[in-house]
């Protein structure tokens, strides 16, 4: 019993990410989205979406699909902090003039826990998300 405990305890500890993307549906749109520390974006990934990686900085990605393809969005995000705090996200197109892909930026507590809250509207439908991730040093 003892091995079955250890194998099942290791399987899950292996396999849990420390987090995993929103995904948000309705009808044939689907909506993306993340929430990650500025530091763990690669240099390249840094340069073009013009974002300076720093410990107290985290950003937010969204996108938004119809079938597979991109679709045009308005998206408005904020945050609560651990001092429940309402922090608000400006976001920013990142491909181009098609409005279906944004990026946001914000400033993040050492050890803080941000609880989102995504207003999306895709093609005339409003959607919500509201998610939590946690920013550790």
């Amino acid at each position: 019993m003892t091995f079955r405990f250890w194998l099942c305890a290791s399987a899950v500890f292996l396999s849990a990410p420390t987090h995993a993307a929103v995904t948000i549906t309705s009808d044939d749109v689907v909506v993306h989205m993340d929430a990650m520390p500025s530091t763990e974006l690669t240099s390249e990934a840094a340069k073009r979406y013009n974002v300076t990686p720093a410990g107290n900085r985290g950003v937010l990605t969204v996108k938004a699909l119809k079938q597979g393809k991109d679709v045009p969005m308005q998206v408005f995000v904020g945050a609560i902090n651990s001092k429940n705090n309402l922090i608000n996200v400006p976001m920013r197109e990142t491909n181009g003039k098609d409005g279906s892909s944004y990026l946001g930026e914000f400033y993040v507590l050492p050890a803080d826990n941000l609880n989102f809250i995504v207003n999306v509207n895709v093609l005339g439908k409003p959607l919500k998300a509201k998610f939590n991730r946690s920013f550790n040093p």
